[in-house]
């Protein structure tokens, strides 16, 4: 059965997102992901001051919204709050997937991230969504665009396609894995319990028999 993990990123779309598209066709059983780590935008080594509080209010309200869209189409969103790499090492103990599908970001520290990914060995398939026309598909090396806008115009039209849109509602996966506790903090396990045994415990609802 082919697993994958959909890590949500910047693009908190449900409509026109490649890698929630890509994950959903490619594979049986796939588990979405958000991942809260303020550090990203209060750089490491740099004294910028934590995010500002009405920011930091709207990318929660941004998340709790991607939450609730998805829902809408039988996906349940999992969030975590903690160390990127320990959270994915968690995920991927009990969930027994390395592939992760993401957006493609351009951000210096952003790459750091998609970096050490791949150097802990997840298999990384990053998808452009933030512009219409996706970067491998310009008619120009980067030193050759030209300084008008109107020959770029003119070619890119007779030349490029367009990307096209990749609509999230094509149907989920057949499991979507309700399983994996929401608990885990920093790819930390829940408290032990009476036994000293921690657990991952997975909800089940009965039907009541007619």
């Amino acid at each position: 059965m082919k697993k994958a993990i959909c890590w949500f990123r910047k693009n908190l779309r449900i409509d026109d997102n490649p890698s929630l598209y890509n994950a959903i066709s490619e594979n049986e059983e796939v588990i979405c992901i958000y991942i809260k780590n303020y550090s990203i935008y209060n750089p490491y080594g740099i004294d910028l001051g934590n995010m500002g509080s009405f920011r930091k209010k709207f990318l929660d309200e941004s998340i709790l919204d991607l939450k609730n869209n998805l829902k809408e189409i039988g996906i349940h969103l999992y969030i975590f709050d903690g160390d990127l790499i320990e959270v994915f090492k968690e995920i991927k103990s009990k969930y027994l997937s390395n592939k992760i599908y993401a957006s493609k970001e351009v951000g210096w520290y952003e790459e750091k991230e998609e970096e050490v990914l791949k150097e802990n060995n997840f298999d990384l398939n990053l998808y452009d969504d933030q512009f219409l026309i996706e970067r491998n598909n310009l008619p120009y090396k980067t030193d050759e665009l030209p300084l008008i806008f109107t020959h770029f115009r003119k070619k890119i039209e007779k030349f490029v396609k367009i990307r096209e849109e990749k609509d999230s509602r094509l149907g989920a996966p057949k499991l979507i894995v309700p399983s994996i506790q929401v608990n885990m903090r920093a790819g930390e396990m829940p408290p032990p319990e009476g036994n000293g045994i921690s657990y991952l415990k997975v909800p089940v609802k009965f039907k009541e028999k007619e």
